[in-house]
């Protein structure tokens, strides 16, 4: 839309009528996902997930949904100058790129709206609100779940650089662009966006990296485990399996920290503590445990042999009680 308005050939009442088309969309297409939700929830569903703040927006009534999302489109504009200097701070020139591509975008937009008589209309007030809104557009992943920072997809900082390739090629089909006194913006346009997605190529390289190291900690972690297990005085093999508490740091990687606050990218001891961590035992360790139900873990927690068991890896933290296999990482 930003695009079609800036090419200054349209009329101003397509434009419109073609926005307010997507917006129609966008309720229709919330007011179904909202039904259908309520729906599963009365015949099918106990109740809504709370997985990372995903169901915020559908609880509540109408004044939290609201609220919900007013703070969503806050931290939708927050996030999208923050990210440029929070991604790796290390690599100073992620901030250089970012402010040349802001300001050749900005060149090229006030070209395109001079070149094409933009101002001319009342096209330039609708082009001014839809690059107002192109922040929360880019990050509209904090509308489906506003109380979670969740940039594993990078939204408000790929975005722009496709917009920026696009302000590009329609700049350089202009009238004037052609002239040598245009080129170089241009070129920093092409260089500046080619830059910055290598940085993504190695942001997404050290996550990769990041979750191979995990794993393999995790693997020999858990064969530990799985073998104290199995030689625990008084176990068998059809016996419940409790994995108490959670691994305090047992798995470091200092060198992957700039990576801690991207959600999405598991490391150190998110599979370790894991709420899967007995599924991978039996996967991935070839240990078939059987998982210890809620009301045996409350029975077991309750005794005081518990709670006189020191922590794992220390001798007798991994102990039979009430016909249950317990294993204890914490209190």
């Amino acid at each position: 839309m930003i695009l079609l308005c800036l090419e200054g050939e349209a009329p101003f009442g397509r434009i419109l009528k073609k926005c307010f088309y997507y917006l129609f969309l966008l309720i229709f297409g919330l007011a179904l996902y909202y039904l259908s939700i309520q729906i599963m929830l009365k015949f099918f569903w106990p109740a809504l997930s709370s997985y990372q703040g995903v169901s915020d927006v559908l609880t509540g009534g109408l004044g939290n949904i609201l609220k919900v999302v007013t703070d969503g489109i806050y931290k939708a504009y927050r996030h999208f100058f923050d990210v440029p200097v929070l991604i790796n701070e290390t690599l100073r020139l992620r901030r250089v790129l970012y402010s040349c591509i802001g300001v050749v975008a900005t060149i090229e937009i006030l070209y395109l709206i001079w070149h094409n008589k933009v101002y001319k209309s009342l096209t330039l007030i609708l082009c001014a609100i839809l690059i107002g809104m192109f922040p929360m557009a880019a990050n509209s992943v904090y509308l489906m779940g506003a109380s979670s920072v969740s940039t594993l997809m990078l939204y408000g900082t790929v975005t722009p650089t496709l917009l920026a390739l696009a302000l590009t090629q329609r700049f350089c089909n202009s009238a004037k662009a052609g002239k040598k006194r245009w080129v170089t913006v241009y070129y920093v346009a092409c260089i500046s966006v080619f830059c910055m997605n290598y940085q993504y190529f190695l942001i997404s390289n050290e996550a990769y990296n990041r979750q191979y190291f995990t794993y393999e900690q995790t693997y020999g972690y858990m064969n530990r485990v799985a073998y104290e297990i199995q030689r625990c005085e008084g176990y068998t093999a059809d016996m419940p399996v409790m994995l108490s508490g959670n691994v305090q740091k047992e798995i470091v990687m200092p060198e992957f920290e700039s990576l801690n606050y991207i959600t999405g990218i598991f490391g150190e001891s998110d599979l370790v503590n894991g709420y899967s961590r007995e599924e991978f035992i039996r996967r991935y360790c070839g240990l078939p445990i059987v998982k210890a139900v809620d009301s045996l873990r409350e029975e077991v927690r309750a005794t005081q042999e518990y709670a006189d068991m020191p922590l794992y890896p220390s001798r007798g933290s991994v102990k039979v009680i009430k016909g249950c296999c317990v294993v204890k990482f914490s209190e």
